[in-house]
């Protein structure tokens, strides 16, 4: 228990989470122009199916014009929270409302797996202390004298949720094989047979999929170690180690996925990009920078 304990006490500098935070936004941001679902709500009546806990509690379908307005709102939101201006109250409102537009082409029935995973990741970042650095927010309390804030636990836990996140969806992802499947998943031809159907119904940026057709058994064992990547990644959790092997192998798993079969997880790569070692960057380009400064300083003392 201690083990999955200790991690989320680490300390982390309040500049990396503001780097998650400036990834997140910066990709739900949907720029200088009012992203609309309007054009869900004819879905209405015909393959309109609300699924999920919205739907539980009844939150129903706005008109076009209530989505139109929904989609001005995800704009400024998400534009402010990027900015970590008015955090507190923009962030979570920005969280929300991507979930609700989420919830919308969902219920239309557009599946969008990585979708779903990223407007969680939103919700974590969004209710964390990620504009206590290089943000509006930030440059306001520092006019007003309050000290800029050191390493705290504050910074680490929200990246090590969403790392629970990820290696759980995926762990999730290889129960489901297992269970629908079984062996046969990863013993069968399936794998194979989809290198070859998604060189038609999608566009793969490369021939690898349709190169490894050809040999049957390397599509057998590619598809035995992704399924028992996605059953071990929960294992990330508990050793630091295994933390470090499976994360890279999970992105270098989606790359290969892209490659092979031409579907692309956009969301995930934001979310990858999360779990990247930022703290360490940081750090390194700070003793850089105090060795260049120090160095400067001898240079202009023995000038004088």
């Amino acid at each position: 228990m201690k083990a999955f304990i200790v991690p989320w006490l680490r300390e982390a500098d309040p500049r990396a989470l503001a780097v998650v935070r400036l990834i997140l936004f910066g990709y739900a941001w949907p720029g200088f122009r009012f992203g609309s679902k309007a054009s869900f709500a004819e879905f209405e009546g015909v393959s309109w199916h609300p699924i999920g806990i919205p739907a539980l509690l009844q939150v129903p379908l706005l008109s076009p014009a209530g989505l139109d307005i929904v989609g001005v709102l995800i704009t400024f939101t998400t534009g402010f929270a990027l900015l970590g201006f008015g955090y507190r109250l923009t962030a979570p409102l920005a969280a929300f409302l991507k979930l609700y537009a989420s919830w919308v082409v969902q219920s239309s029935g557009k599946v969008n797996h990585g979708g779903l995973l990223f407007t969680l990741v939103l919700f974590v970042i969004a209710f964390s202390h990620a504009a206590d650095a290089w943000a509006v927010d930030a440059f306001l309390r520092r006019r007003k004298g309050f000290p800029r804030p050191g390493p705290s636990a504050e910074y680490h836990w929200p990246v090590h949720f969403i790392a629970l996140l990820c290696v759980t969806m995926y762990g999730a992802a290889g129960l489901t094989k297992l269970g629908v499947s079984g062996p046969e998943w990863a013993l069968g031809d399936g794998l194979r047979l989809r290198f070859l159907s998604h060189h038609f119904t999608h566009q793969p940026p490369t021939r690898l999929g349709v190169w490894l057709a050809d040999y049957p058994l390397v599509c057998r064992v590619l598809a035995s170690a992704s399924l028992c990547l996605e059953f071990a990644s929960p294992l990330a959790l508990w050793n630091r180690s295994v933390y470090r092997t499976v994360l890279p192998c999970l992105a270098l798993l989606q790359l290969m996925i892209w490659l092979t079969l031409g579907v692309r997880f956009r969301e995930m790569v934001a979310t990858f990009a999360c779990l990247l070692p930022w703290g360490a960057l940081i750090a390194r380009l700070d003793a850089l920078r105090s060795t260049w400064v120090a160095r400067e300083r001898e240079r202009l003392r023995a000038a004088t």
